[in-house]
This record gives C-alpha cells, sequence and structure tokens, in this order.
C-alpha cells in the first residue's frame, strides 16, 4: 500500500503510527517493563479517542446554536437572490449603474456567507468520513486478534459522519449550496414570467 494517495491532505494531516513498535512504549511511570500488545495499543488509541469524542461534543454544540439561524439564513439568501436577480433585471431597462451596483454587491455578499458555511460543513463533513478510512488504511489486519474488540467498537463509532444541518432538516453541504442558487433562480423566473404577463 502506498504511502501517499490522491486528496490526502485536502482536509487533515494523518498522524502515521507504527504499531510494530507499540508493545515497547513504556508506561507512564518511566519504567523499562515493555507493555503488552493489547495494553500498549489502548495507550496509544485513548488519547485519539478522547481527542475524537471532543471534537464530536464541540460539533454537536455548535449545530445546536446555529441551526436555526442557518435555516433563516438559507430561507433569507434564497428570497434575496430572487429578488435581487428579479430587480437587476428590471433596472437594468435603463436605470442608474450605482444602483445595480449595490444590489449586485448585495447579492454576493449574502451569496459568499452562505458559501462559507456550506463549504465548512463539508470540510467537517468530509473530515469526518476520512476518520474511520484513516483507521482502515493502518495496518489492522496484521494484529487483529489481540485488539479485535477495541478497534471493532472505535471502527462502529468513527464511522458515523457528522455534518452541520439547517434546522434540523436537511444538512448544509455544497449540494445545498448549489440547490439554494437552482431554486431562487426558479423562483426569479417565475416572478419574470408574472411580470411580462
Amino acid at each position: 500500500m502506498p504511502n501517499e494517495e490522491i486528496n490526502e491532505y485536502y482536509v487533515t494531516d494523518e498522524l502515521p503510527f507504527d504499531l510494530d513498535c507499540l508493545p515497547h512504549v513504556l508506561n507512564p511511570a518511566d519504567t523499562a517493563r515493555p507493555r503488552s500488545f493489547r495494553e500498549a495499543f489502548n495507550y496509544a488509541l485513548r488519547p485519539c479517542v478522547e481527542h475524537h469524542i471532543f471534537i464530536l461534543d464541540v460539533l454537536h454544540k455548535v449545530d445546536r446554536l446555529f441551526n436555526f439561524m442557518w435555516l433563516v439564513k438559507t430561507f433569507e439568501v434564497t428570497l434575496f437572490f430572487c429578488m435581487a436577480a428579479f430587480n437587476i433585471a428590471k433596472l437594468s431597462e435603463g436605470k442608474t449603474f450605482l444602483k445595480l451596483f449595490c444590489i449586485g454587491h448585495y447579492l454576493l455578499l449574502g451569496l459568499s456567507e452562505l458559501f462559507m458555511i456550506c463549504y465548512a460543513s463539508e470540510i467537517i463533513y468530509i473530515g469526518s468520513q476520512r476518520c474511520g478510512e484513516a483507521l482502515l488504511r493502518s495496518p489492522w489486519h496484521l494484529h487483529l486478534r489481540e485488539v479485535r474488540t477495541d478497534y471493532l467498537l472505535f471502527l462502529t463509532s468513527a464511522q458515523k459522519t457528522f455534518e452541520f444541518t439547517a434546522g434540523k432538516l436537511y444538512p448544509l453541504r455544497l449540494e445545498k449550496f448549489r440547490g439554494i442558487i437552482t431554486t431562487s433562480f426558479s423562483f426569479f423566473t417565475l416572478l419574470r414570467s408574472m411580470d411580462k404577463g
């Protein structure tokens, strides 16, 4: 298996740990007694599990804090994008450049704000997927007999992906950002056809 793969460092930098030298990890009291493989594995895995639990706890708190605001923001940007595009189409028939510039500027600000939220959520989603993949890329098959229960327990909890939601209704990812733009354009064409008719 190669040490590198495409997009390995896209989201996070993995810290490799040589499992073959785990039995020689010394205990915290600095005695020369080497640990058994299972003790050394648990000693090395415990900080990873605690850090993983801490990150998930913080992400859940952030999601609980902001999910309603993100729901309102998605509706606001959808309607604002539709109305701004409609006003730009109406104003481009002979009105001032300054009004067009102001509406276009606010339109880009709203879209960039929503894009930043969706992009950050996408990065967190990809990172949560890669947590289980990193464990699967380790040479687990060489040592599975000694640490089977610990390994499987961590693997099952690491395979649960995390994603920010808007009001606990839908996930905020780049697909949703594209969907908001598509929905806004659909409303814009509806308004445009009602205005002409």
